[in-house]
């Protein structure tokens, strides 16, 4: 129903009376007389003109408004969305999953007709124009995020007023979100058409695996894998471990039932380090729907079993003897030390920068002095402060204060002054030490007495100040008398730690402190030097959180044929962004290595789309580079799946699809009963017509359309008045 209005803004109606009279009285006495005399058909003419003229420009001071009001039944637009991920163009037994759906959606399109808004969706949504077609559906989408769908459904009942959200999917959901939650808080109903077989054809898949996220050396891990099997009743299956696309172990799984699922685990013994390609396979049986998902193939990095420590001491001592034997006795470490000549020079040899980047840790003793190369106290500082290497300084009467500058950076203490005397000082832990995991011995409150009956050390008169960022966890006592003087400091760097003990003489902790509870028989005392070189050794092996680069794969395993996205994020010193570095990557396979240049995106990020790789387990190192200053590292590794994980729905979850469409307060059912689903969507309240009233308004009084027409009168007039030569 259409209905017009014409209203004013300003005045009255009564007031447009007054200037229609005005109008008319100005029109009227204006040709009351006229020379010459004119017939009063003319003159009658000539008043109404001017009057109708005069009226519409009085009109237009009170602003009038025409409104059109048009009320109409209509009912709410209702989103389509339809499932275009791999999985739903299967074909089951006895049926196909993409003609079926192409057949749906034409349903569905023909059933709603203008009301119906399509998208389609996979791992994300595209909404499609209105010469779409249910034909153009290319099935080619490599995961399925269905709370993606629902979530861009739900904003179009915001954006565009629909009412209600009709899902055509098979409901294998294997990407972003929990569909149902979604489905909750979307705010119109979800109407789902199930398609695909809920009887699961004849295969064995492999579910599952879990293997460990490192391994070591010699050290044996246990890798478990889920093995589903449905209509192999009474048969047998041989589950095979793989490293490196070589068969190292396989069990076989007998009596099989009718729907069967195992859990099995093998033993995988690491022979050698790097990352290793670890996949368990169920070998196939005749007869299987399907033998994409018989195999899952994961990266696993293994490590060595020695934790290498370098050694390096100014001069041969009772410290060094006794550090050396301590570590040595402990078989998950390696130590390679070099220990200076009276003379110069190290018997071993001097150390090398690569011996250097190979250590977890360096631990020096007496260190630098006096003789020792610039070059090789160079190497350590760069080892430390360039490289990430830990650094563990003991001193000794040898040190070389002046040498001892060439390593400020990698120390967590600065030299004030220095003396030649020395004195015996106990460590006195500060307090709540005996958490500290430096100082722990056994983690109660008597590590503080254990600490202070151990027998004494010596400390050089050596006045120091502990730098930014490092923190004194243990002063020294003289005579029983404590004093607040750094005894043990520790620093957390950018990228590596450091621990210094100002002092020497530590042997005598083993020889005097646990060698004459040994000789009394009191195995009860513990051994300090062996639980401090063994606890310092580890707090140094735990690195940093490195914050200034980090790159990192778009996610850890990928499905054959999607595409690998690195991301990446750059800071400097003062946590602010970089975007003018350089940053590569280089990733390595099976197949080789590759590099490629990272492209800035603002922000301090970086981005790279590496492609679609082959299967495989892949790792890489990346770096940072402005200028020429290196502004750190980054490495990890993902993997690239035998099978895409589509391939591996063979059925269709009717859990899921159920559990949305009740949370919604929808329904759902099955593609082959789509017209009982279209029934209820048709009877459903919340998408029952309703009127929608628009009104449009035109204001006159800004509208050329009075002014042409009283332009038009006064025309008419003047051409008349000539015609009738009237002065």
């Amino acid at each position: 129903m259409e209905i017009f209005y014409f209203d004013l803004l300003t005045g009255s109606w009564l007031a447009v009376g007054g200037a229609a009279i005005l109008a008319a009285l100005v029109g009227y006495i204006g040709y009351r007389q006229t020379m010459p005399q004119v017939s009063n058909p003319m003159r009658w003419t000539l008043t109404i003109l001017r009057s109708t003229a005069i009226f519409a420009l009085l009109v237009v001071l009170f602003e009038p408004v025409l409104r059109f009001v048009l009320s109409t039944e209509e009912r709410p637009s209702v989103v389509v969305l339809v499932d275009d991920s791999r999985s739903n163009g299967m074909h089951d037994v006895g049926r196909k999953r993409d003609e079926e759906t192409r057949t749906l959606a034409e349903a569905v399109a023909k059933h709603l007709g203008d009301r119906a808004q399509f998208a389609t969706f996979h791992e994300t949504v595209r909404e499609v124009d209105a010469m779409w077609t249910p034909d153009s559906l290319t099935f080619a989408g490599l995961r399925t995020d269905i709370s993606s769908a629902i979530r861009w459904g739900g904003n179009r009942s915001v954006v565009d007023g629909a009412a209600a959200i009709v899902m055509l999917t098979d409901g294998n959901h294997n990407s972003g979100d929990g569909p149902v939650y979604e489905a909750s808080r979307a705010g119109v109903p979800v109407y789902v058409l199930g398609i695909g077989d809920t009887t699961p054809p004849k295969d064995i898949s492999v579910v599952s695996m879990i293997v460990p996220p490192f391994a070591v050396v010699g050290t044996p891990s246990r890798i478990s894998a889920t093995i589903s099997a449905d209509g192999f009743q009474g048969e047998s299956v041989r589950v095979e471990l793989l490293q490196n696309n070589v068969v190292i172990r396989s069990e076989t799984i007998n009596e099989l039932g009718r729907r069967d699922r195992r859990t099995i685990d093998m033993e995988w013994l690491p022979k050698e380090e790097g990352l290793q390609s670890i996949a368990v396979r169920a070998v196939p049986l005749d007869g299987e729907f399907t033998k994409a998902n018989n195999r899952i193939a994961e990266g696993v990095m293994v490590r060595s079993n020695k934790r290498r420590l370098t050694v390096i001491a100014g001069a041969p001592s009772a410290d060094v003897s006794f550090i050396v034997q301590t570590l040595r006795t402990q078989p998950e470490y390696e130590i390679t030390s070099f220990i200076m000549r009276p003379g110069g020079g190290f018997y071993e040899g001097n150390p090398t920068p690569a011996v250097l980047a190979e250590s977890e840790a360096i631990i020096t003793i007496g260190f630098p002095s006096q003789g020792c190369p610039a070059s090789v106290v160079d190497m350590v500082n760069t080892a430390v402060v360039k490289k990430g290497r830990s650094l563990l300084w003991i001193g000794g009467p040898s040190v070389d204060v002046t040498l001892l500058r060439g390593i400020d950076d990698a120390l967590p203490f600065m030299v004030l002054s220095s003396r030649q005397r020395e004195v015996q000082v106990t460590i006195h832990p500060r307090e709540g030490a005996e958490s500290d995991p430096v100082l722990r011995l056994r983690g109660d409150a008597d590590d503080a007495k254990r600490w202070a009956d151990a027998a004494p050390i010596y400390r050089p008169e050596m006045f120091i100040r502990p730098v930014d960022g490092a923190r004194t966890v243990a002063t020294m006592r003289v005579n029983n008398v404590t004093m607040d003087e750094p005894l043990i400091v520790v620093r957390e760097g950018d990228n590596f730690r450091s621990l210094a003990l100002i002092g020497h003489g530590i042997f005598r902790w083993k020889l005097l402190s646990k060698g004459m509870a040994d000789a009394r028989g009191d195995a009860t005392t513990v051994d300090v030097l062996t639980e401090w070189l063994s606890n310092s050794v580890q707090w140094l092996g735990v690195k940093p959180d490195e914050r200034r680069v980090q790159i990192r794969p778009s996610r850890q395993q990928y499905a054959a044929g999607e595409l690998v996205e690195l991301s990446a994020s750059v800071r400097d010193d003062a946590n602010r962004d970089v975007n003018d570095a350089t940053v590569s990557v280089r990733y390595t396979s099976t197949a080789g290595q590759k590099q490629i240049a990272m492209i800035p995106v603002g922000g301090g990020r970086y981005t790279a789309v590496l492609g679609a790789l082959a299967p495989g387990t892949y790792s890489f190192d990346g770096s940072a580079v402005k200028g020429a200053t290196l502004l750190g590292r980054d490495s990890g590794r993902w993997t690239v799946g035998d099978v895409d994980i589509e391939s591996r729905a063979t059925t269709i979850d009717t859990v899921t699809i159920s559990m949305v469409a009740s949370r919604s307060r929808g329904a759902w059912r099955m593609s082959d009963r789509v017209d009982e689903l279209l029934a209820m969507l048709d009877n459903d309240a919340r998408l029952a017509p309703s009127t929608v009233t628009r009104t449009t308004e035109t204001a006159l009084w800004a509208h050329p359309l009075l002014l042409m027409v009283a332009v038009l009168l006064f025309s008419a007039e003047w051409f008349l008045r000539k015609r009738s030569s009237l002065v």
